[in-house]
């Protein structure tokens, strides 16, 4: 559950909270996640390098796998994935073509992009899931049996605890899946950073992504390098007080830093 037990005399307090939680829930939607720099992010979902128009997915299939050795008809095939909303599928024939293409710097910045649009999936799903919990908790908690009131305010019936459950198992379930899309996106950032050691974009996501997924090290390693790379960039006093947080996380959990930091 992701709420202790509240006390009857809070009831009529958390009767507003509840409303108006529910309320923006209704109108406002869910928040589009928090672990990244918003401009950066959207740039990378509008740059996506398979998104012009190309064969249908059957043909660009077929030709693949006459073409095993062939990276062009790999490289389409997994185009015509992301074109027709297959992104799973994207992700592992953009996998099998960078095992022709390791070096294809283009090629892994689509498909980091493709890991992020399933992270962000993931989180939109658990964002929904907590505040489905969140709804069923204050309900049950604030009109069990009132059902006049429940009535008045539409809500309907007060939520069973199978149904808060439920809705914590697939809170439990999509943060899962977020934090793995999350490192594997860090991970092909990784791969960029590799090869090209001087784009500072590149160790900004590297960053962003890293924390992401929790993999803190690593993020406060990107984002130095990004700053090293681009000291006067607009970005950089948000990316240094990140990295003051992210210092004192790692230093809270017991790490240490390679950097000295």
């Amino acid at each position: 559950m992701f709420f202790p037990k509240l006390r009857k005399r809070a009831k009529w307090i958390f009767a507003f909270l509840a409303l108006v939680f529910a309320l923006s829930f209704a109108f406002l939607g869910v928040g589009a996640g928090g672990s990244g720099i918003g401009d950066y992010i959207a740039d990378l979902f509008n740059r996506q390098p398979g998104a012009e128009t190309g064969p249908s997915v059957n043909s660009a299939k077929q030709r693949a796998e006459d073409n095993p050795r062939d990276a062009d008809a790999q490289l389409a095939y997994a185009n015509s994935l992301q074109n027709a909303g297959q992104t799973t599928e994207a992700i592992a024939a953009l996998e099998g073509y960078l095992e022709l293409r390791k070096d294809d710097t283009a090629a892994l910045e689509q498909l980091a992009t493709l890991y992020l649009t399933l992270a962000s999936e993931a989180e939109n799903r658990a964002q929904q899931a907590q505040a489905a919990a969140a709804v069923a908790f204050f309900r049950n908690e604030l009109f069990g049996g009132q059902q006049d009131m429940t009535k008045t305010l539409g809500t309907g019936g007060p939520f069973t605890e199978r149904e808060q459950t439920a809705a914590s198992e697939a809170y439990q379930a999509a943060a899962g899946t977020m934090q793995a899309n999350y490192a594997k996106e860090a991970e092909t950032w990784k791969r960029l950073t590799d090869i090209v050691d001087d784009n500072p974009e590149f160790f900004l996501q590297l960053g962003r992504s890293s924390q992401s997924a929790n993999e803190f090290q690593q993020a406060i390693d990107g984002y130095e390098r990004y700053l090293e790379l681009a000291p006067n960039d607009a970005n950089a006093d948000q990316v240094k007080a990140i990295v003051k947080q992210l210092k004192q996380q790692v230093k809270l959990s017991g790490l240490t830093s390679p950097t000295g930091g």
